[in-house]
Parts: C-alpha cells; structure tokens; sequence
C-alpha cells in the first residue's frame, strides 16, 4: 500500500512539476513574443476565461472524484456511468448558457473589456470553455478511480502540445490573425486535443455512461456548494 501511494505521488508531482515548468517557459515565450499592450490583453481574456471555467466546472471535478471514489470502492460501475453522466449534462447546460450571453450580448462584452483583442480571444476560446467542461468531468472520473498517471500526463500533454501549436502560429505565416487571437486559437487547439485524449483512456478503460436521473440532484446540490466556497473563499472544503 504504501509503494503504492509512494508512485502515486512521485507521478503526480513529477508531471505537476514539469507541466508547470513548460508553463513558465511559454509565458517567457510570450513576454518576448508580444508587446506590452498585446500581453495585457491577453491576461485580461485569461482571467475572463477563468471566471468562465469557475461558473462551468467549478466543485464537479471534487464532488465526482469523491463520490466515484465511492463507488469504485464497491464496484457499483452503474453509478459512476450515472454520476459522471450526470456531469457532463451539467457543465453542458451551464456552458451553453454562458456561450449563448457571449454570442448573443455583444455589446455587454465591449463594455467590459477595453480592447477590440480581448473581445476577439474570448469568441476563440469559447471552444475551449466547451472542451475543458468535458475534460474536467473525465478527468474528476479518473482521478476518482485512482489513474493518476493518465491525468498527469494528459495536463503534461496539453502543455506540449499548445508549445507547439504558438511556435508554429507566430514562427509562421500559416494564419493571418494578430497574436493574441494566435494565442487564444493555440489554447482551444490544445484544451480540444487533451479532451479528445481523455475521452479514449475513460472509455478505453471501461468507463460508460448510464442514466443520469440517479445522480444529477444529489450532484448539483453538492457542486453548488463548493462553487460557492470557491468564489467566495477560494477554496473547497473536504
């Protein structure tokens, strides 16, 4: 048990490191890449897209993992195709109310932001914010069945892969769109690979999807609480 753990977390941090080392080296990547007033924009969308993955996923991925957890522990499989099911159902509904207020409120969206730039990054992104709800949901799931490598190294993926995407976009003339949309364009490209990667390993696995009717309320009762303290405090309580 305990060589297990010990794996366990020697995976984990190793990818986590490493994942957040090639973070480190794209955001120099970009510094050098773009001008000041184009970074900031492009931190600006960012935080936008990240208050859109709170509403979106926010306390799903903690309460699945938990509660498949649970089930693995029983071998109930009916009830962690229903659970996870129920989640993607879930984030499904909250991004497409999300993405419906973009699209159909543009106007809302040029008054918060400052930039035509930022406006432009958060249409290319809304693939993004569609795909990383589906992710975070496999991803609660395998993280509950204990796969810890296949999560890590699907972050570490995702990682290498929108490296590569940026390289390419801003080294080449392949697109004529300025860089911020380059960069916004590289991470749907990226968010939409690793999801695509999660989704082979939850079903190559065995992982199915089953009625969602015994899981959804007990789901989004628990999720709206931890999506409360994450906005509020910043933190999920276990």
């Amino acid at each position: 048990m305990n060589n297990k753990i010990f794996k366990a977390m020697f995976c984990v941090t190793f990818f986590s490191v490493a994942t957040r080392a090639l973070g480190f080296l794209l955001k120099i990547y970009l510094s050098r890449s773009m001008s000041s007033e184009l970074l900031g924009s492009y931190q600006v969308a960012m935080s936008i897209f990240g208050v859109f993955m709170t509403l979106v996923s926010s306390g799903i991925p903690v309460v699945l993992s938990r509660n498949i957890s649970y089930y693995h522990g029983k071998n109930n499989k009916k009830a962690i195709g229903s659970i996870v099911s129920s989640g993607l159902i879930l984030t499904g509904i909250i991004c497409s109310i999300v993405t419906v207020i973009v699209m159909c409120f543009p106007s809302l969206m040029q008054r918060i932001f400052t930039s035509k730039e930022s406006v432009e990054m958060i249409y290319i992104l809304l693939p993004a914010l569609l795909f990383c709800s589906i992710y975070e949901v496999l991803r609660g799931a395998l993280w509950g069945e204990k796969q810890f490598f296949e999560i890590s190294f699907t972050e570490f993926l995702e990682q290498i892969t929108r490296i590569i995407i940026i390289i390419l976009l801003f080294e080449t003339t392949f697109l004529d769109i300025s860089l911020t949309n380059k960069t916004a364009l590289s991470l749907s490209l990226a968010c939409i690979i690793s999801s695509i990667h999660v989704i082979i390993i939850y079903f190559k696995r065995g992982g199915k999807l089953n009625n969602p009717k015994y899981e959804f309320k007990n789901l989004l009762k628990t999720s709206k609480f931890h999506i409360f303290l994450h906005i509020n405090f910043g933190f999920d309580k276990v």
